[in-house]
Order: structure tokens, then C-alpha cells, then sequence
């Protein structure tokens, strides 16, 4: 096999979980010895950084084997683009040089569905996957499942999404179709949850094209031979409203008030694209704690083993449905209890009472109250601890999609 994944966005760029698992996989790949050879190919908004001149497709810098992508043009909410003429020569030529025989696509933004339907008129007889990590093709609402008052998107209702009042119901039917007719020219669409799956099955996909492959990660689990101290907390990711970033820190403030005990919040991540008035809040509501609240900023992927040896508890407090939220397997590899939302991904990933706690979306009361009875309670801690199942590693995560990858292609037309 030689395999090209295709993603959105590089970590380098963009710390995040479909970044993350796109480069593991990428990575066990090419380990593997029934893999002759494995390459990342990673889009990125041309204003971000600037490529080799005359051309949008050129290697990351240091590596041999991963190259960008720059190319505007790309519209988020219809999920097309408007120009491929980078895909007929720069794309084309990349492809004629490496050769794939299979290719792992994991996210069209910034690509858009043009991409389907160019690879497979370039490469017919390729095998072709797509993973869904987002809601993007289904809501035009930054993928959120939510319109911009937080309200379920009508998709939810079986309907047609009405989220941005802008797009009119006509069009958001017509993008539909068309994402819904790019989506049969791969080989197999894989969702990484339950949840995801059954969206996509009710907006469309048929049930026989698409297949559950939770994701897996890198077992490096700190030493919790002695229990971590019970009163402290940890978020770890991307900050932002969506995310419940501001509802977890009200919440933990207002739990520090209620209880009085020395609790501890650790935040870890960048409000990466926020307005300023987010930003100034985060900042604000950290003030507000007194020291309890730690800022870390930006960080790598080395640093979530020191970020989840510090902390006993991690929390996942999302507004939105969620689909597969890496924390979360990142947490439990590292033996960490998880207090997530009630909804979605997350609530099927967390078993409430047994490795992690269920609170009512968006309930800022609830979540301070969850909080409050966590924090320095040591029994719950080793109750929910031991209540840990091992998880699947990036290895066994490989394992699943290259038996995927190895079905044989459809015959070329």
C-alpha cells in the first residue's frame, strides 16, 4: 500500500483533534511494514504563511514526507471552492509523482467536495475513505448542530438546516444534494461515533456506506501510582464559547465561592480566532479566581502528559454535540475521570457514574454544583479511576482502517 492522507490543517498551524489524529494515523502507517510508503498532505490558509511562490503545493518545512496545501477560494458554508485549477496542476502533479494506491481523506474544509469528484476522475482505480469528524456538510452554523441562538439545528427535527438566516431553505437543500452526490464517489465513509453516524445516516449517507471506527491513541499514561490531588481541574483545548471555555470557568468560580475548598483549574489551549471580547473575558473570569485559574496557553502534544499528570479531574464542558473529542481519550489513557456534557459524542464516549460524570448542557448551576462535589473527593476519584477501560491505541486505530483500506476498490468506469 502506499497512502496519502488528506486533512484541513496541519498542527503546526492549528492544534487540534482531527490535526492530531490525521498525523497519528499518517504515522502508524508508515510504520507498519505491509505499508510501503505513507504522506500527509495538509491544506492551510494561504494568509497564514506563505508557500514557494508559483505554486500552492510545497513540503513542511523539516519533514519528507508532509506537504501543504495554500489555495483560497474555499466557501465554509456551501463546502465548495471556486477555482480548481490548483487540483488540475499543482494537486495533479503531486499525485503523478507519489503515486497512491489508497487514500485516507479525514476533513474537506478548505478543500471542499470538488476534491472527491477531481481524485476520482485523476485516480479511478485508487481506494478512497473519508472520515467525518465534523457536522460542517450538514450545518451551516460552523458545523455546530445549533442556529446562532444555541437552538437544535432543524436537522435535528429531520428537517432541512435553517441556521444561518441568510441561506435561504433552497439553497441549503441544493447543497445537500450536492454533497450527498461527491459523498458516492468514495469507497467507504467512516464516523468515529455512534452519534455522528446516525446524523449522517438521517441526512442522507446510506446506512451501507458508512462504518464506526472509534478513534485510538497513544498510550502514555503519567504514574498514578499516588493519587493526584483531588481538588484539581483541567481543560485542554481550543478556547471558545462553543466549547463552553467561559461556562466552565463561571462555573468553577462560582464552585470555589459555594465550597470553599482550594480548587484548581488549569487551562490549556489558545482562543484561536475568538474576538477580542472572548478573549478579554477569558482573561477577566481567570482574574476573578484569584490565582485559582492557570492560563497555559498554547500548547503541544508533549505537554498533555504533564497537563493530565497535574490534574485528577478533566472536563469537557461543550455547548455543542461533540462528535469524538480526543480529550477524552486522552484523559482515560492517562486515568483521568472525565465530567463532559449530556449530549452527543461526549455522552456516549463517558459512562455516567462509571469512569467520568454527566452534567445538563449548558447548566451553569449544575456544573458548579459538579464540581464543587468533585473537587477533593477523594473516594469518587478512585471509584470513577478504577471504572477506566483500557483504550484503543493508534496502532490498533491503523489496524482497523487498513483492513478498511484492503477491501478492493471499486472497478473503474
Amino acid at each position: 500500500m502506499r497512502i496519502l492522507t488528506i486533512v484541513h490543517n496541519h498542527s503546526s498551524n492549528h492544534p487540534g483533534g482531527t490535526e492530531y489524529i490525521a498525523e497519528a494515523l499518517h504515522a502508524a502507517y508508515g510504520a507498519r511494514d505491509d505499508v510501503e510508503a505513507s504522506w500527509l498532505l495538509a491544506a492551510q490558509d494561504p494568509g497564514l504563511s506563505a508557500g514557494l511562490a508559483g505554486t500552492t503545493v510545497s513540503a513542511l518545512p523539516g519533514y519528507d514526507d508532509v506537504y501543504l496545501f495554500r489555495h483560497g477560494n474555499f466557501d465554509p458554508i456551501m463546502q465548495t471552492r471556486d477555482s480548481l485549477e490548483p487540483f488540475l496542476f499543482d494537486v495533479s502533479w503531486l499525485l503523478d509523482e507519489l503515486r497512491p494506491t489508497h487514500i485516507h481523506i479525514h476533513h474537506l474544509n478548505h478543500w471542499g467536495v470538488e476534491l472527491l469528484g477531481f481524485l476520482r476522475r485523476k485516480l479511478p482505480d485508487v481506494k478512497i475513505i473519508l472520515t467525518l469528524h465534523d457536522y460542517y456538510f450538514i450545518c451551516a452554523n460552523d458545523g455546530l448542530l445549533q442556529d446562532e441562538k444555541g437552538r437544535p439545528c432543524a436537522h435535528m427535527r429531520g428537517d432541512i438546516c435553517r441556521c444561518i438566516p441568510a441561506l435561504p431553505v433552497a439553497q441549503a437543500q441544493a447543497k445537500r444534494l450536492n454533497v450527498l452526490q461527491h459523498l458516492t464517489m468514495v469507497d467507504r465513509i467512516v464516523a468515529p461515533s455512534r452519534f455522528l453516524m446516525e446524523q449522517f445516516i438521517n441526512w442522507g449517507v446510506p446506512k451501507q456506506q458508512i462504518t464506526l471506527i472509534n478513534h485510538g491513541w497513544p498510550v502514555t499514561v503519567p504514574d498514578v501510582s499516588s493519587q493526584p490531588d483531588p481538588h484539581r481541574f483541567a481543560l485542554i483545548g481550543n478556547l471558545r464559547p462553543s466549547k463552553g471555555t467561559l461556562l466552565a470557568m463561571r462555573a468553577f468560580n462560582m464552585a470555589c465561592e459555594r465550597s470553599g475548598l482550594p480548587l484548581e483549574l488549569d487551562i490549556w489551549g489558545d482562543a484561536l480566532y475568538q474576538p477580542d471580547t472572548v478573549q478579554e473575558e477569558i482573561k477577566a473570569l481567570a482574574r476573578e479566581s484569584k490565582g485559582a485559574i492557570r492560563l497555559h496557553g498554547r500548547y503541544e502534544q508533549l505537554d498533555v502528559s504533564r497537563a493530565m499528570d497535574r490534574a485528577a479531574w478533566v472536563l469537557v464542558p461543550s455547548l455543542w454535540w461533540e462528535n469524538a473529542p480526543l480529550v477524552i481519550q486522552e484523559a482515560f489513557a492517562a486515568g483521568r475521570p472525565v465530567l463532559c456534557s449530556n449530549i452527543g459524542g461526549m455522552a456516549e464516549a463517558v459512562r455516567d457514574g462509571k469512569d467520568g460524570r454527566h452534567v445538563p448542557v449548558g447548566d451553569l448551576s449544575a456544573w458548579a454544583d459538579t464540581l464543587a462535589d468533585c473537587g477533593g473527593n477523594a473516594p469518587l476519584w478512585g471509584k470513577l479511576h478504577k471504572g477506566i477501560k483500557p483504550r484503543k491505541t493508534v496502532a490498533q486505530m491503523a489496524d482497523d482502517y487498513i483492513s478498511l483500506l484492503a477491501v478492493k476498490a471499486r472497478k473503474a468506469a
